[in-house]
């Protein structure tokens, strides 16, 4: 059995499930902190358009990545909404701090980022749940338990078999 060729379907999945799942997130986390911007322009008559956001999304990235959401299988729904909410405040938290110490809070419009924050609690899972969805109606989410147990199963358990057909045990 080849090792590499049998996982070469699953780390391809696991790696287009998660760069579809990364960009649809970082797609909301911008759309957030835009419409949050907007926002303060129509209160406020005078834009902020976050210049920042790539430490948002640089925090967010190596959060996911931490908290395994990308791509998350496996994961149920409550467990997932509550890992996306903890990394949404722990990314917008280091945002902020970071913010502060670089001495540029003095520029950055705390509504906005605040703002932003309040609509990607509700953007980030409701577009991570569509793309699910998407990938899942066109049969691309996850690996199927079929491929597992044909690639690994099956495959371990005759080399097996045949280890100890050798050995005579």
């Amino acid at each position: 059995m080849n090792l590499c060729a049998d996982t070469y379907p699953y780390i391809r999945r696991l790696l287009g499930n998660a760069v579809v799942l990364g960009i649809s997130e970082a797609i909301a986390l911008m759309l957030s902190l835009l419409l949050g911007g907007i926002v303060r322009l129509a209160w406020k008559g005078e834009p902020m358009l976050a210049n920042w956001m790539w430490y948002l999304l640089g925090a967010w990235a190596i959060g996911a990545y931490v908290a395994r959401l990308l791509p998350g299988w496996g994961l149920g729904p409550v467990e997932e909404l509550r890992r996306t909410f903890f990394l949404l405040t722990a990314a917008f938290a280091t945002t902020t701090a970071t913010l502060f110490w670089s001495k540029s809070a003095g520029i950055t419009s705390r509504f906005t980022l605040t703002l932003g924050f309040l609509l990607s609690i509700i953007l980030v899972p409701a577009i991570r749940l569509e793309v699910k969805r998407l990938l899942l109606s066109l049969n691309l989410w996850g690996y199927t338990r079929r491929h597992l147990r044909e690639s690994f199963v099956i495959g371990k358990s005759r080399d097996g078999a045949q280890r100890r057909a050798r050995t005579g045990l």
